[in-house]
């Protein structure tokens, strides 16, 4: 598998676990990788953990009254 097929079918697992979440991501030369979601407030994290633990953060909050 490609490096960005491998990145497309990370970034469809978080759209797929985080419904509503725009999520994108922008490699870089030395194959690092910025990842961010869009869903006010826009989130970018230096991993798909990251990103995923901010998101669920993010989400935590909102329940909260």
């Amino acid at each position: 598998m490609s490096y960005l097929n491998e990145l497309d079918r990370i970034k469809h697992e978080l759209e797929e676990r985080h419904p509503g979440w725009h999520i994108w991501f922008v490699p870089h030369l030395n194959r690092t990788v910025m990842w961010c979601g869009q869903r006010n407030p826009v989130l970018n994290e230096d991993s798909p953990e990251a990103l995923s633990a901010a998101i669920e953060q993010v989400e935590a909050s909102r329940e909260t009254p």
